[in-house]
């Protein structure tokens, strides 16, 4: 699907993203604001954003949808489960995918790159945000998820192993709270944009369901 076409299916048109390159197939190159798309298979081949992360999400049996982020060990900030591109990588998927694995310590299970075709990235020129659908998910999926999480912490020696603190859940329509969650002027720029992404996928989801 190129840029062009997927703007035109969710009721959008190029000219509401003046800072949008697009690259001579089609594709989008390098954008300053959050645009939503889709995965598709071999789509993202050679494009390696600086960084990349994995916000998990599932809906529960009320319909609420509830979202897992790490809280940063150093800043103390509510983050992806993301970094930044290594030689290794060859495009945000596999940067994603591997940051998501790291930072969870695969408390989310095992990830091939093929999974995360079909699910929604919130990208700009530098950073890009896989949202991960889980499907149906309830209170004992998101405390196991955390409790191991909690136990397999404490065992890690690679310090990568060591960048998120914990795992935090919250339910998506509490925007104010994920807007504000930490919130103060020493934040560094990445959180922001992370945030930044987070709303702009909710408000997304939340409208495309009215």
């Amino acid at each position: 699907m190129t840029s062009q076409h997927f703007l035109q299916d969710i009721g959008l048109s190029h000219n509401c993203y003046p800072e949008i390159l697009i690259g001579p197939t089609g594709s989008i190159v390098a954008t300053q604001m959050p645009l939503i798309r889709v995965i598709e298979e071999m789509e993202s081949i050679r494009d390696r954003r600086r960084r990349g992360g994995v916000i998990p999400y599932g809906i529960d049996n009320e319909g609420k949808l509830w979202f897992g982020t790490g809280i940063d060990a150093k800043y103390g900030d509510i983050t992806d489960f993301g970094g930044s591109i290594e030689k290794e990588d060859d495009d945000y998927i596999e940067t994603a995918m591997r940051e998501f694995e790291q930072e969870s310590i695969g408390s989310f299970g095992q990830f091939y790159k093929e999974d995360f075709y079909g699910h929604y990235v919130v990208m700009t020129k530098r950073i890009v945000i896989i949202f991960y659908f889980l499907g149906k998910i309830d209170e004992n999926y998101m405390k196991k998820v955390s409790n191991c999480f909690d136990h397999l912490l404490p065992l890690q020696k690679d310090p990568k192993r060591k960048e998120v603190s914990n795992i935090f859940w919250y339910e998506g329509t509490n925007l104010r709270e994920i807007a504000s969650y930490n919130r103060n002027e020493g934040n560094r720029a990445v959180f922001r944009q992370i945030r930044s992404h987070i709303v702009t996928f909710l408000n997304f989801r939340l409208n495309s369901e009215k």
